[in-house]
């Protein structure tokens, strides 16, 4: 995924990164995942912490096997804007709700089984200490 992809970034940001260093979003995720990197970056690039802290977790989220964008951008209107927070939700009743989101929205093609959702939150439970909050 490209830094100026993410939603959290915006474009100018995103050149203000490149210009700090960061070229990816492996870049990006290593240089800010823990509080003293992101502080030195925003020091660096201008850009305030908050927003460096959720362009990471966009990546982590898309990043997540099969999650991708799509499901990522219904997991954040369902409340659900990191690794962390998925890893600390029910499985059923986040499926419900993305289901009636998916529904709602149509952005997607079919919503993820319980199923999905439940494997989504494994992996995010795996993931969610490496970002510090």
């Amino acid at each position: 995924m490209k830094i100026a992809e993410l939603r959290a970034i915006s474009a100018a940001e995103a050149e203000r990164l490149r210009a700090a260093g960061v070229e990816s979003d492996k870049d990006l995720v290593e240089r800010a995942c823990d509080l003293d990197g992101r502080k030195q970056l925003a020091a660096r690039s201008g850009i305030p912490e908050e927003r460096l802290l959720a362009g990471i977790n966009e990546i982590d989220l898309v990043n997540l096997p099969g999650v991708g964008r799509e499901y990522a951008r219904l997991l954040k209107a369902a409340g659900v804007s990191s690794c962390a927070e998925l890893a600390r939700r029910d499985p059923r009743h986040l499926s419900e709700l993305i289901s009636d989101l998916a529904a709602a929205r149509a952005t997607v093609r079919h919503a993820p089984s319980p199923t999905e959702v439940a494997r989504w939150i494994d992996q995010a439970k795996e993931l969610a200490a490496r970002i510090e909050h």
